[in-house]
């Protein structure tokens, strides 16, 4: 249930000397993707996201937009003041040119009158001299671009000049691409994230540029290579950490979490033939599964908010050890489950459940 983005070219890769079984017979060699494929769930360029954002061209949305409230261990506390339908996160997949998309942003934030800045870390200060960089070696490495959007130049926010109260909101873009390879899945990705509490804005960077700086230089190859999306009852996941779900498709291949030991895997759920919360508690009795479980047992919470589900299994005081679940479903119809965590410990076995045939 993938299509692919242009033509996706199968290239055989063999490892070793030979590539025989049994002396004599061809093993089939593990087959690879050199275009980023996508799964039928993805939305394409021109749909609206919230707060009058669209999905730019040059990407397609596979993920969301999720509501910015996850779970936490102690309960899902969360701040009762602020507007539970405001905050959001998107993940599109990037298939064209980075520039342009973040070009086109540019252009989406400052028509709502936002400024459109550089942002990156305050040790990385190169960062903010432009939008994108390449910090590829060869063929590996990453190239990224990050932005602010918000309704004040961030460099002139200080203790003495705080926010205003009514001015908050602020959106995060961060793209990524990078080549794969035996130790981490390629990608090729953007996330918008939109807060309404200042979150977006000091949460994640805390380094900014002149609004006017050149947007950066052009991205080198794409990434590659890809693996195809998995077929009902096929493992996912960076260690096979979960088993494909029927009712269930990754949008598109899982990306890279917990410096390589986690996943970080968005799924659209065929509300047509499924029922979304029966996929997800499938989803979470295999997380039970394969989390081990402490002295304490496990930790699981949920929490629901309209239709926006989340869900959370971990070893009780293991810290990151675990899963987060996030359900929602948008105003036009669509399903969207997001599986994030860091999984068991690396000498785990992977998931010994199957996929529920129903």
């Amino acid at each position: 249930m993938a299509r692919f983005v242009l033509v996706a070219a199968l290239v055989a890769m063999c490892a070793g000397a030979g590539c025989t079984h049994d002396g004599d017979r061809p093993l089939p060699p593990p087959a690879t993707l050199t275009e980023l494929p996508i799964g039928e769930g993805a939305v394409p360029a021109g749909a609206a996201l919230p707060d009058w954002f669209t999905v730019p061209e040059g990407a397609v949305l596979v993920g969301g937009p999720f509501t910015v409230f996850p779970p936490e261990p102690d309960g899902m506390a969360t701040r009762p003041d602020l507007p539970e339908d405001r905050s959001w996160e998107a993940i599109l997949a990037v298939t064209g040119n980075p520039l342009d998309v973040m070009k086109e942003l540019q252009q989406q934030a400052s028509a709502l009158g936002l400024v459109f800045q550089p942002a990156g870390f305050s040790n990385d200060p190169v960062s903010t001299a432009t939008f994108c960089r390449d910090e590829r070696d060869g063929d590996h490495g990453t190239y990224v671009c990050r932005a602010l959007a918000a309704p004040w130049d961030a460099r002139t926010i200080s203790f003495s000049n705080p926010i205003p109260p009514d001015q908050l909101r602020a959106m995060t873009i961060v793209i990524t691409q990078q080549s794969g390879d035996r130790d981490r899945p390629s990608e090729s990705t953007a996330t918008l994230t939109y807060r309404d509490d200042g979150v977006a804005a000091w949460g994640v960077v805390d380094a900014f540029g002149d609004p006017a700086a050149a947007l950066g230089a052009g991205p080198g190859p794409p990434p590659q290579p890809w693996v195809p999306l998995p077929k009902i009852g096929s493992p996912f996941g960076t260690g096979g950490d979960f088993l494909l779900e029927r009712g269930s498709d990754l949008t598109i291949p899982t990306l890279p979490a917990c410096e390589g030991l986690g996943l970080d895997a968005v799924l659209a759920v065929d509300t047509q033939t499924s029922d979304p919360q029966v996929v997800l508690d499938r989803y979470v009795d295999q997380a039970l599964a394969i989390t081990p479980s402490g002295e304490a047992g496990r930790t699981t919470a949920r929490r629901s908010i309209g239709d926006v589900t989340w869900v959370s299994v971990s070893e009780h005081g293991a810290g990151d050890d675990g899963y987060v679940f996030a359900m929602t479903q948008t105003a036009d119809g669509r399903s969207s489950l997001r599986i994030t965590g860091c999984g068991s410990p690396p000498d785990e076995p992977g998931p010994t459940t199957t996929a529920s045939a129903g």
